[in-house]
């Protein structure tokens, strides 16, 4: 999973509610920074802000969906985008960037984890099998990174 948001905050928040679902996350604070951490990996699901400093969601949305056109992704399918948001934006327009779903900010963890569960073809039960369950495994395995992944402390290799 990729949460790109310009507050700490909310990325903890969004990291630590996944990761205990069995999730490796990555994070990003801006659409810039989001799109180099996408040359290292191919998230399952991006989480994404829309009001950010310097690049902003829908500057994200319209970059990464001409990149994965332009990579062949289009065919294989460019990861799902999940909006987080505070925006006030009518849901029409948000709805026009061709996003797969919309979480308004307040939210709970039952409705990220409800909305991933609906978005994310490999996404877990909202009582996921133990990490050592073969379940868990395949869901990693699913969701693979590219080769230039890299470990980082405590991210792990899958996203």
């Amino acid at each position: 999973m990729l949460v790109v948001d310009d507050e700490p905050e909310i990325r903890t928040f969004v990291r630590l509610a996944l990761e205990d679902e069995g999730y490796a996350v990555r994070g990003a604070s801006n659409g810039a920074e989001a799109l180099e951490t996408l040359r290292e990996v191919r998230p399952c699901v991006i989480l994404l802000d829309l009001r950010m400093p310097g690049m902003d969601g829908v500057t994200f949305v319209e970059t990464y969906r001409s990149r994965a056109a332009e990579d062949g992704q289009a065919q294989r399918g460019a990861a799902p985008i999940i909006v987080l948001t505070a925006s006030r934006m009518p849901m029409d327009e948000v709805e026009a960037l061709g996003v797969q779903g919309v979480l308004r900010k307040p939210f709970e963890v039952a409705e990220l984890l409800e909305t991933i569960a609906r978005h994310a073809s490999d996404a877990p039960a909202l009582h996921p099998p133990g990490p050592g369950d073969p379940a868990v495994q395949r869901r990693h395995a699913t969701c693979v990174p590219t080769d230039g992944e890299k470990e980082s402390g405590g991210a792990g290799a899958a996203n």
